[in-house]
């Protein structure tokens, strides 16, 4: 099976070695995000449920793209 590491140019900074998905086969997995600043991902900001969901729906938009 193959396995590719995806990362994205427009998406969230990432911190660390991480991709912000993996394609294994014919399934994506898409890795959890903290919701970090952009200018400065070590920074954690509080945006509520309604806010994790919006930033989770434009990671699967970046993510559906592939």
């Amino acid at each position: 099976m193959d396995i590719e590491h995806l990362v994205f140019e427009n998406g969230p900074k990432r911190v660390g070695p991480f991709s912000h998905a993996v394609k294994a086969g014919e399934f994506i997995f898409i890795t959890g995000q903290m919701p970090t600043l952009p200018e400065n991902p070590d920074v954690l900001v509080s945006i509520g449920v309604t806010g994790l969901a919006v930033g989770a729906s434009v990671e699967i938009d970046l993510v559906a793209k592939v």
